[in-house]
């Protein structure tokens, strides 16, 4: 496994685990992480082409969507990295 397909793995299981969570737990609606700390998660210090394609890539797949605040969709491409980003379901 390069490092490449490893990244996308733990892309992946990071947000699995995510969307478990607002599955079965109850009361549980959404998840706030800033982007910032998103991206540490993964070992970036700033955001790339690869890991941006990568987190859209999963987040679409699982049919998860991600918010600022005031409910608005936004795409982790444009928004400040000290933005708070709340991921929720897609409905």
């Amino acid at each position: 496994m390069n490092l490449l397909e490893r990244e996308e793995y733990y892309v992946e299981a990071f947000f699995r685990f995510i969307k478990l969570r607002l599955i079965y737990i109850e009361n549980y609606n959404f998840i706030k992480i800033k982007l910032r700390t998103l991206l540490r998660n993964f070992g970036y210090k700033r955001r790339s082409e690869n890991i941006v394609n990568n987190v859209k890539r999963t987040i679409k797949a699982l049919r998860l969507e991600s918010y600022l605040r005031d409910y608005q969709v936004c795409d982790i491409n444009e928004i400040d990295i000290d933005d708070t980003i709340i991921i929720r379901l897609k409905e």
